[in-house]
């Protein structure tokens, strides 16, 4: 299967869990978003290995989502969840087809790089917005 197949893939098994998939909305300012309330997740991510790395990111909330009762955790949480659950979704469905290494650094973790790093700079933006 081509990393297109595998988003398509991807995007069915998700709105299997109860959320609507909506691929390549090219209006979105981001690679890819979801809205807990509406149930829905936009994907902008014109390149499919990116995009299937950005559509099981994005799964990644759904699914923690659902599965921790539906509570509102700081944003540093919810990120390092999705990053979990996204992992998950992608070796579930899609073996094979993104290293650990590649998944890591689509994150923007290098070996330098730790969860408490990424925290700060999730802090960080949060501020300066």
């Amino acid at each position: 299967m081509t990393y297109s197949e595998h988003i398509y893939a991807m995007a069915q098994y998700l709105e299997s869990t109860g959320i609507e998939v909506i691929l390549y909305h090219l209006d979105l300012p981001v690679a890819g978003r979801i809205d807990y309330k509406n149930k829905k997740i936009w994907l902008n991510e014109p390149g499919a290995r990116d995009g299937l790395m950005t559509l099981s990111h994005e799964g990644g909330h759904w699914l923690s989502y659902l599965k921790f009762t539906k509570e509102n955790y700081p944003t540093h949480i919810r990120e390092g969840l999705a990053y979990l659950y996204g992992w998950k979704i992608l070796r579930e469905l899609s073996p094979g087809m993104i290293s650990r290494t590649e998944w890591r650094e689509h994150h923007g973790f290098t070996q330098k790089t730790s969860l408490t790093n990424r925290k700060e700079r999730s802090r960080d933006i949060q501020e300066s917005m």
